[in-house]
């Protein structure tokens, strides 16, 4: 299935400013939460509860698991972003490849929109 990656925040919009705005902290939190996942292999639980002790802001484990994949989406498209590429196949996302469609359709289920200009 074919994507079109510059029609989604998803692709283009580094997940630190988009975690930054839904949970009014800075850049800097999210960039502490990646390096906790990647490297220290921290759970979503663990990294649900440092962002409660370090910004006061409550935040579930699901949410946790939902922002670690958005950021993963994002780091696997980055090199077709560079080199200048708006559609991709979907085939790039390996394993996470059905997990990515869901998650660009699931505003048609529940949101006023019915299309998803993403999907080719």
């Amino acid at each position: 299935m074919l994507i079109r990656i510059n029609k989604s925040q998803l692709f283009y919009t580094h997940p630190a400013r988009r975690f930054a705005q839904e949970y009014g902290v800075s850049e800097a939190m999210w960039h502490e939460i990646w390096k906790r996942h990647k490297l220290l292999s921290y759970t979503h639980k663990d990294l649900a509860e440092y962002v409660t002790f370090k910004s006061g802001k409550n935040i579930r484990s699901r949410q946790m698991k939902r922002w670690l994949f958005l950021g993963e989406i994002y780091v696997l498209t980055k090199p077709a972003r560079d080199m200048g590429a708006q559609v991709v196949n979907s085939n790039i996302f390996g394993d996470l490849e059905q997990k990515v469609i869901l998650e660009l359709t699931r505003h048609i289920k529940s949101g006023s929109q019915k299309d998803c200009r993403t999907l080719a």
